[in-house]
């Protein structure tokens, strides 16, 4: 919400199902893990960032580390 106004968000779909499917082949067969330790950090930190944003109410900047291009 900006200025008190809804925003859509426009990000990429998301799918789940051939995510677990990569989860399931990464634990039956050695494949690699489809989320790098990096990016799991990189999520946990912003859903972090996130709670403390609502719990002060206002907006916190988001640490060069953890920002992302979009591709």
């Amino acid at each position: 919400m900006l200025d008190g106004v809804s925003q859509p968000f426009t990000g990429p779909a998301g799918d789940y199902v051939r995510y677990y499917a990569a989860i399931r082949d990464a634990i039956l067969s050695g494949k690699g893990n489809p989320v790098t330790a990096e990016e799991a950090w990189q999520v946990m930190s912003l859903l972090e960032l996130g709670k403390r944003s609502a719990m002060l109410q206002c907006w916190q900047p988001v640490p060069d580390g953890l920002q992302t291009q979009a591709s």
